[in-house]
């Protein structure tokens, strides 16, 4: 059930009487909360309100929403600090070749010749674009660490199967 919604923005205060709240979202493009009819309050752990967005106003990198149901700034304050959320089915459908991050995560990453090398453990958004940090399977004892950071970029990655969960990887001689 939880991994039915995609947390989007956070609740970083309110603003006025009226149940304005402003939102920090985890996009780069606050505008792109404005996209969205509905979004939901997780009220218990596993219970998810959906709310009407009556307004949306994109202001820098936040924005600042009005829902269904937070009718005062005592409701708003109520808010505060949490996430708001969309079920998966609304995320916007990506161009062929481009992936949402969270689904990189945990996909088990492969080299061309078949080699198992480990999980996918987090992402790092750098200057030059972003890098998988795969946690290896088997790290040589000369390592001091059991991760290895992998830059994804058509050069490096060979295949991304999401239904499979795998990630093909091509990498220069001696970057494992």
């Amino acid at each position: 059930m939880l991994q039915d919604y995609i947390e989007i923005c956070r609740v970083l205060k309110t603003r006025g009487l009226k149940g304005e709240i402003k939102v920090m979202p985890y996009s780069d493009f606050p505008e792109g909360l404005c996209d969205f009819d509905i979004l939901h309050i997780q009220s218990q752990p596993l219970q998810f309100e959906p709310r009407e967005v009556l307004k949306c106003s994109p202001s820098g990198t936040t924005a600042f929403l009005m829902l269904e149901g937070i009718d005062s700034r005592e409701d708003a304050q109520q808010l505060v600090g949490n996430d708001l959320f969309i079920k998966r089915a609304q995320m916007h459908q990506l161009a062929e070749g481009k992936y949402y991050q969270r689904d990189l995560l945990d996909c088990v990453v492969h080299s061309i010749d078949g080699d198992k090398l480990g999980i996918v453990r987090d992402l790092m958004d750098v200057p030059s674009g972003c890098l998988l940090v795969v946690g290896l399977s088997n790290p040589s004892p000369e390592r001091s660490d059991d991760e290895v950071l992998i830059p994804f970029k058509p050069e490096f990655i060979s295949a991304v199967d999401l239904d499979r969960r795998i990630i093909t990887v091509d990498l220069p001689t001696g970057l494992i």
